[in-house]
Formats: C-alpha cells, sequence, structure tokens
C-alpha cells in the first residue's frame, strides 16, 4: 500500500521542479501537472478529500467558463485555454491536500526567488540592448509585458511582507538586494498598473502591521520617486506617472471605451461569449484582444455566473488568509490584492503563466479549511 507520507514526500518533490519555472512557461510544467494529478487519485483513494475552502468559488469560476463556450465562436480554442487554466487552478486542490511546515515552506519560496533571478537578468539584459524586446524602450524580458510585470508584482509583494517580520541578518539583505532590482526593472517596464498595485500592497501592509519601518520605507520610496522624476533626463517617466490620473491621454480614454464596449458585450449575453473571446476594435483601426480590465473581462467572456465565481473566489482567499496572519497567509494575501489592483487597469488572472504561481504559492503556503477545524477540534 501507498503510504499518505509517500504521496506528500513525491508530491513535494515535483513541486520543487516545478518551483523555479512557475514564473515561465516551460514545457517541463505540462509533465508535472499530470504527475501531481495522478498522486492526488491516490491522495484522494486513500484519506479521501479534504476541503480547502475555496470550492465555491472555483465551481462557478468553471461553470461560467464552460457556459461561456457554448456561446463561443472558437468553442475549441476555449476548450484548449480552458484546460491550460484549469492545470493552474488543481495546484490549490492538489496541495490543498496536504499541510506543510515551516522548512517545507521556505524551501518552496527559495526556489520561486531562483525564477525570479532569472527574470530580472533578462530584463537588465534587455536594458543593456544584449536581448531584444518586444515593446521598444518597455522591457519585458522576451514575455508579455502585462505576465512579466505581474510575475514580479507577486514577487515584490511577497519580498515586503517578509520584510515585516524578524528575519535573519542574511535574510534581510538578500529580500533588499532582490527587491531593489525588482523595483528597478518594474520602473523600466514602465507599467503604471503595476506602480499602482505595488503602492497599494505597501499601504495596505503599513496598515496591517502598523509598522514605523513600513512608514519610513514608504516616505523614503516617496522622496526616491519624486526626485527620480524631477530629473530632465526622466521626463518619460513623470509623463507616464502624470498620465494615471488624466483621462485626456489616449490610453486612458481608450480603455474606457473598451470597458464600455465589454460591458455592452455582457449586456447582449448573459453567459459570455467564451474565454479569451474578448476583441474589441478602436476608430483608429487598432484591434485589442484583452480588455485591460480582469473583470470586465471576465463579464463579457464568462458572464453572470463567471465573474460571481471569481468575485467569490477572490473574496474567500482573501478572508482566509487575512484572519490568520502569520507571515505565509500574509504573503498569500499581499500576492492576490497585488493582483486583485492590477486587474482593474490589466487581464494577469487569464493568463495561465500567472496562475499556476499564485495558486501554486495559495497551496502550499496559504490557509486550508480543514486544517483549521483540526486546530479547533
Amino acid at each position: 500500500m501507498i503510504s499518505e507520507s509517500f504521496l506528500k514526500k513525491y508530491t513535494l518533490i515535483l513541486i520543487y521542479i516545478l518551483a523555479p519555472f512557475l514564473m515561465s512557461e516551460a514545457k517541463i510544467l505540462n509533465v508535472i501537472y499530470y504527475l501531481l494529478l495522478i498522486l492526488f487519485i491516490f491522495k484522494v483513494k486513500k484519506t479521501g478529500y479534504k476541503k480547502t475552502g475555496y470550492e465555491i468559488g472555483l465551481v462557478l469560476f468553471f461553470i461560467g467558463i464552460i457556459a461561456g463556450a457554448f456561446f463561443s465562436k472558437d468553442a475549441l480554442g476555449v476548450i484548449k485555454l480552458f484546460e491550460r487554466a484549469l492545470r493552474a487552478w488543481l495546484l490549490v486542490v492538489i496541495l490543498g491536500q496536504y499541510s506543510f511546515n515551516k522548512q517545507e515552506k521556505n524551501i518552496f519560496l527559495i526556489l520561486v526567488s531562483t525564477g525570479l533571478l532569472r527574470l530580472l537578468g533578462l530584463g537588465i539584459a534587455e536594458k543593456f540592448g544584449w536581448l531584444k524586446g518586444n515593446y521598444g524602450i518597455r522591457i519585458s524580458a522576451g514575455y508579455k509585458l502585462w505576465v512579466y510585470t505581474m510575475w514580479i508584482c507577486i514577487y515584490i509583494a511577497g519580498a515586503l511582507t517578509l520584510l515585516f517580520f524578524k528575519r535573519k541578518k542574511i535574510e534581510y539583505i538578500y529580500l533588499l538586494g532582490t527587491l531593489g532590482v525588482s523595483i528597478y526593472v518594474i520602473i523600466l517596464t514602465q507599467s503604471r498598473s503595476s506602480w499602482l498595485s505595488i503602492l497599494g500592497v505597501l499601504i495596505i501592509l503599513i496598515a496591517i502591521k502598523k509598522s514605523k519601518f513600513g512608514i519610513l520605507m514608504l516616505f523614503l520610496s516617496g522622496i526616491l520617486v519624486l526626485g527620480t522624476l524631477n530629473l530632465k533626463t526622466n521626463l518619460m517617466y513623470k509623463n507616464r506617472v502624470k498620465s494615471i490620473i488624466s483621462l485626456k491621454n489616449s490610453s486612458n480614454s481608450t480603455r474606457i471605451d473598451m470597458y464600455k464596449y465589454g460591458i455592452e458585450t455582457w449586456k447582449k449575453n448573459k453567459f459570455g461569449i467564451g474565454l479569451k473571446q474578448y476583441k474589441y476594435t478602436n476608430k483608429r483601426g487598432n484591434t485589442f484582444y484583452h480588455a485591460h480590465n480582469d473583470y470586465v473581462e471576465i463579464l463579457s467572456e464568462n458572464g453572470t455566473i463567471g465573474i460571481l465565481g471569481f468575485l467569490i473566489l477572490m473574496g474567500l482567499i482573501l478572508k482566509n488568509n487575512f484572519k490568520v496572519k502569520d507571515e505565509y497567509n500574509l504573503i498569500v494575501f499581499t500576492s492576490f490584492i497585488s493582483m486583485v489592483i492590477y486587474g482593474f487597469f490589466e487581464s494577469p488572472i487569464h493568463y495561465p503563466q500567472v496562475q499556476q504561481l499564485l495558486y501554486a504559492g495559495l497551496g502550499i503556503l496559504g490557509y486550508k479549511e480543514w486544517e483549521k477545524n483540526i486546530d479547533e477540534s
């Protein structure tokens, strides 16, 4: 008979192999997902299914996607994308069957950070012209900009969270070093969504922890940003910051039109038009295949059921991990907060490359309903 400890051991080995590649599109991910699924089936047969506490949101979200596929012009394409998203979402369920100790969680975080170092290296290589980019002067390390910046935002959220807890000196040095490079790279991307996301996470952390260190960090960051924006050579970044609140900015006005189009699409079909079927063409003839807003895009593509499921899922993740408030649960909380804020201006959650990082972190580090029930009994 296969023991539960055997199943956990090999699940962890696979996750450790997976962790450095969560911020990538590596082919090895496909093989590991299916091996994890096989181990999960054996685990459920042996001990029964353990509730994670996120099932209601996941199921409703799935139903919304399936319903949208029936009204899609590209049903096969929707099914293919759904299968990729499903693999990422299953990480919550698969990893949610196990309890992980502090050492196991720390190893996972260290391995994830090695994946970030690769991303930062690629971004800096692009900055110095050693790697050809896709967005001109805005670096993206060869990835879609909104995927690349979301990955780094998630890491920054986690690193900031860890800095609000007592750490060893070497950990402070590593976290501050990688955090500094990450913020430098995020500035180079010129992603306004990322800047707002990181600012939001830092303010929320200060409110939660009521930390003088956090207030000092925010103050020093403000001085640094203001000093940077006042340099004549950085007029480009100054204009990007000013454009955030300007409705006259062409990018912002186009986004408003895209939001209106998404809502009108939903009004015509309350079940949605199918995953990744959003398509808007503006007056200039430019076509956009995402709504620059997760909530509008989910509403138009997955309908009322889909957006309801998504909001319930996000609400459960944020609520459950906020009320525990240890460093690992807060990492999950702030990581998803960064995505929730980012999602008002882009569509990161639609990409499995983003989902796999978030949901693996939730499964390893986050709240599980069955663990709480054991603690209370």
